[in-house]
C-alpha cells in the first residue's frame, strides 16, 4: 500500500496516501488510540475531495506513531453506484523492532445494492423504488485471505541458494 498508485481488478487508483494526496483527499481523524507504552495509532478515514475527478479511493488507514507506519488499511474504489467492488484489506506488524511488514492480506468481492424478494433478485439501482432501496445490503461473494509468517527482515543469503538464470528470447522480438 506504500506505491504512489494501486491496481485493483486491473484499473489503477490514486493511493491516498501517496505525495500531493492530501489536495485530491479529504481525510479525517476518526481515533486515536494507546499502542504499547509509548506509541499511539491515528485512526483516519479518507475520500476523494468534493469537485475533485480522478479515480480515488475511499477507506481507512491506521497509522503507527512507532516510524510513521501503517497499521491497519481498508480501502475500496469510490464508486457509490457500482454494483461490484473489490475491498482491500491488510493488517501490518512491527517485525524486528524497527520494520512493519503486510502480515494479512484480504481481497473481498462484494455485490452491493442487492435487493432479494421471492420472486426475483436485483443487482444494482435499475428502476427500484425508494421503498425497497432501504433493503439494499452488501453480499460479499469472493474472499481471499493470504497470511503471511516466518518474516525475515534481510536475511544473510548464499549465492548457492540461486540456481542459474535462464533468459528466453522470442525470434519475433525486435531489439
Amino acid at each position: 500500500f506504500y506505491n504512489n498508485r494501486i491496481e485493483i481488478m486491473g484499473k489503477t487508483y490514486v493511493n491516498p496516501i501517496s505525495r500531493g494526496s492530501p489536495e485530491k483527499y479529504f481525510f479525517l481523524l476518526q481515533d486515536t488510540l494507546l499502542y504499547g507504552e509509548h506509541d499511539s495509532v491515528f485512526v483516519i478515514s479518507f475520500r476523494p475531495r468534493k469537485k475533485t475527478n480522478f479515480d480515488g479511493l475511499t477507506g481507512q488507514v491506521s497509522i503507527n506513531t512507532k516510524n510513521w507506519a501503517i497499521q491497519n488499511v481498508i480501502a475500496e474504489p469510490n464508486d457509490p453506484t457500482a454494483a461490484m467492488i473489490f475491498r482491500i484489506e491488510q493488517m501490518y506488524e512491527l517485525i524486528d523492532g524497527d520494520h512493519w511488514f503486510p502480515v494479512q492480506v484480504n481481497n473481498l468481492a462484494i455485490l452491493r445494492n442487492v435487493v432479494a424478494n421471492d420472486s426475483s433478485v436485483n443487482i444494482g439501482f435499475g428502476d427500484l423504488p425508494d421503498s425497497v432501496m432501504h433493503e439494499a445490503q452488501q453480499i460479499p461473494f469472493g474472499i481471499g485471505k493470504r497470511y503471511i509468517r516466518n518474516i525475515q527482515i534481510n536475511p544473510a543469503l548464499k549465492n548457492r541458494e540461486f540456481g542459474n538464470a535462464e533468459v528466453d528470447v522470442d525470434p519475433n522480438a525486435n531489439f
